[in-house]
């Protein structure tokens, strides 16, 4: 099963879902792949200042999961690549 689907089925069935993502800000292309250890790999063509990145990424999963921007979180990790996703239904 796809990262991606197992994401999103677990999200129908939980109020909160926890997963780990590695950032690549800065990126030519923006895009949410399945990476390496069952980790999500998002590209975004913001940089790493001032939080742009992170504003970025959480636009990005959101758009990919089909949810509001508010439902996603970045609840660790907001100045190193590997990043703790928080999403609430």
């Amino acid at each position: 099963m796809k990262i991606i689907d197992y994401l999103l089925e677990k999200i129908d069935k939980n109020k909160e879902v926890f997963f780990e993502i590695k950032a690549f800000p800065g990126s030519k292309e923006e895009s949410v792949k399945e990476g390496k250890q069952r980790m999500l790999s998002v590209r975004v063509n913001a940089s790493p200042e001032d939080g742009k990145a992170n504003k970025e990424i959480i636009k990005l999963l959101a758009k990919t999961l089909n949810l509001r921007k508010y439902q996603v979180s970045i609840i660790s990790g907001l100045k190193s690549k590997i990043k703790k996703i928080k999403i609430t239904r």
